[in-house]
């Protein structure tokens, strides 16, 4: 915070454009790099508080940006070079970590249409939400 970094973390995201879906884009990329080296709970503590304000000022509805970040963040969980999942699953199943990443190539393609359509189509993540008056 002294050193001024949540808005040079905003003005960096919002940087590129002032479109929804390029700042979106932007936030996915950055979640998906940060939660390959991070565990999903303190980078919620860490990024939230940054990025929260960021996606109101841009109209993002927040639950539709909490499932968002929490998509992007098990997805990088899952996701070489430091996926804690990974190393976990590795010892659970008993295999070397190249034979595993074969085995989850269709994984990662399933989770990121998942996480464009979840992006880019607010309503998949409103839906029952809306359904049930809760927002």
């Amino acid at each position: 915070a002294m050193e001024n970094i949540p808005s040079m973390i905003a003005s960096f995201i919002t940087g590129f454009s002032d479109n929804v879906y390029v700042a979106l884009f932007v936030i996915n990329i950055f979640l998906l790099f940060w939660g390959m080296w991070m565990d999903t709970a303190p980078s919620i503590m860490i990024l939230m508080p940054l990025l929260y304000p960021i996606s109101t000022q841009l109209g993002i509805h927040p639950v539709h940006f909490g499932v968002i970040c929490i998509l992007n963040l098990m997805i990088g969980l899952l996701t070489p070079p430091f996926g804690m999942a990974l190393f976990s699953s590795q010892s659970i199943g008993k295999v070397r970590m190249n034979k595993l990443l074969r085995e989850l190539v269709p994984f990662y393609v399933a989770e990121f249409i998942i996480l464009g359509i979840v992006t880019f189509i607010p309503q998949v993540s409103l839906f029952l939400p809306r359904l049930f008056n809760l927002i």
